[in-house]
């Protein structure tokens, strides 16, 4: 994976894509620490991105759940771990599919922001710098208020001697607000991410804990053809790792949470409309649940 990067965002030539075929899978909203967090579901998501070649990941926030006093619903004696091994233990959990250069960016939620804000002392940091040992480019994919990513993803062999890529625009943050039903999050994240949904082909929220994938319409201008066409994008959303019966959930009364993943199928290849050459980009969003995980990584 090669990488380069300009302010606010990166460009990825994407290596591993299979007959122009990659998936992207959001990792957020881990929580590990928290007394709910589902070890088993969160292993076999990262076992499944290990062990399907054309996979890639994105960490988009709350990978720990860094509870510290006078937070609320949260209570500081429920952590299971203290912070310092919930960065050690999600970084371990982490190293396979970051030596692997699947991961395509990361960025800060607000579990991590906490310390970082109240003590200075801020875990995806530290995360980061855990990981770079696996990744020497992670660093500078590391963006912790959200990033533009445009992915190259190769379709086409001329030979040997070059190769013909697509470009998809990817946008990501961890996002700082939203309801406590699901109509309310997506209203508010399709409000918050009006500009954003212009632009980009794919934008992926976090922080809900509410999974869903929506298709949303641009209009695109073709320069070769000068043709004006509508274009279909995704609004997506992951869930937890965290069980929502006897947690906080539970307490506060919110809906039953979707704890489903989402895997992006990102799949481009050539086409020919009369005599003028084009790319067709097709995306497409499962939400897959943990038992499915478990099942694939079985297998």
């Amino acid at each position: 994976m090669k990488v380069k990067n300009y302010n606010n965002r990166l460009v990825i030539d994407v290596d591993n894509a299979k007959d122009g075929i990659i998936q992207i899978i959001p990792l957020a909203d881990v929580h590990l620490g928290n007394e709910n967090f589902d070890l088993t579901y969160f292993k076999a998501v990262v076992d499944y991105i290990e062990q399907t070649d054309n996979a890639l990941f994105l960490l988009n926030g709350d990978l720990i759940e860094n509870t510290i006093v006078g937070r609320v619903p949260a209570s500081v004696f429920n952590d299971t771990i203290s912070p310092i091994n919930q960065i050690t233990m999600v970084s371990t959990y982490l190293e396979p599919i970051v030596a692997q250069g699947k991961c395509i960016n990361a960025t800060l939620g607000n579990h991590e922001k906490r310390s970082s804000k109240d003590v200075g002392i801020n875990p995806m940091d530290m995360i980061v710098s855990n990981l770079t040992k696996y990744d020497e480019d992670l660093p500078k994919k590391y963006y912790p208020s959200g990033v533009f990513t445009f992915l190259n993803i190769p379709y086409h062999k001329h030979g040997d001697k070059r190769t013909t890529h697509a470009t998809i625009l990817l946008y990501n943050q961890h996002g700082t607000s939203g309801g406590s039903t699901l109509q309310g999050a997506v209203g508010k994240s399709v409000q918050l991410d009006k500009a954003t949904q212009d632009i980009a082909d794919i934008v992926i929220r976090s922080h809900t804990h509410k999974a869903y994938a929506i298709p949303v319409k641009h209009l695109r201008a073709n320069y070769n053809s000068y043709d004006i066409y509508e274009d279909k994008g995704w609004l997506v959303s992951n869930g937890a790792f965290i069980n929502y019966w006897n947690g906080y959930g539970q307490m506060a009364g919110y809906e039953i949470q979707d704890n489903s993943t989402p895997i992006i199928t990102i799949q481009v290849n050539r086409k020919r409309k009369g005599k003028i050459e084009y790319v067709d980009k097709q995306i497409n969003v499962e939400m897959k649940s943990k038992d499915w995980f478990l099942e694939q990584v079985r297998k």
